[in-house]
């Protein structure tokens, strides 16, 4: 039986491909490859027991719904994470793009920001203006970061959540917000 090894290069493909394009996603960026390592230990077990070189026989096509109702599992678990993937993509941009125009004004004013949000230095103008608005801006780009830091947490724990309910006998839409 092939299916089982395809499934589990498949899993690789994608845990690979994700470990490069969701590097900066933080969190987010982890849950997605710590799902897919949890498929691809599921898919290894059933590729150890069914291996591409085995006969077929009377127990393997016996077994052979069964296998393959998992392995429909593994790959109804891919669909979610992909759809969660393009969810948090999403929104993280939405919270990220308001931050980034934030900190170009606030370089274009003369401010200094170092690490997208921290601002260490102003405009020459009077010194305690210029204190007053840095702490300022400095507040407004603490909590522009922290949405995204939340945002971030909430889609890691649903990607997270996505082995226990879809895994073990949910569906996609079963997996808690």
């Amino acid at each position: 039986m092939q299916t089982p090894q395809v499934v589990l290069d498949f899993l690789r493909a994608q845990r690979r491909q994700a470990a490069v394009q969701l590097a900066g996603m933080q969190d987010c960026g982890t849950a997605v490859c710590e799902v897919l390592d949890e498929l691809i230990r599921r898919a290894q077990v059933i590729a150890d027991e069914y291996p591409a070189t085995g006969a077929m026989t009377v127990t393997t096509a016996l077994e052979a719904p069964a296998v393959l109702g998992a392995l429909r599992a593994l790959m109804g678990t891919v669909g979610a994470l992909a759809d969660l993937i393009d969810e948090a993509v999403a929104a993280i941009q939405d919270r990220r793009t308001p931050l980034l125009r934030f900190v170009e004004r606030l370089e274009a004013e003369g401010f200094v920001v170092t690490d997208g949000q921290t601002v260490v230095a102003g405009p020459v103008a009077p010194r305690a203006d210029i204190a007053e608005q840095a702490a300022a801006h400095q507040e407004r780009l603490t909590e522009m970061g922290a949405a995204i830091a939340a945002v971030t947490g909430d889609h890691a724990q649903r990607v997270r959540n996505l082995i226990p309910s879809v895994l073990d006998g949910g569906s996609p839409g079963d997996a808690p917000r």
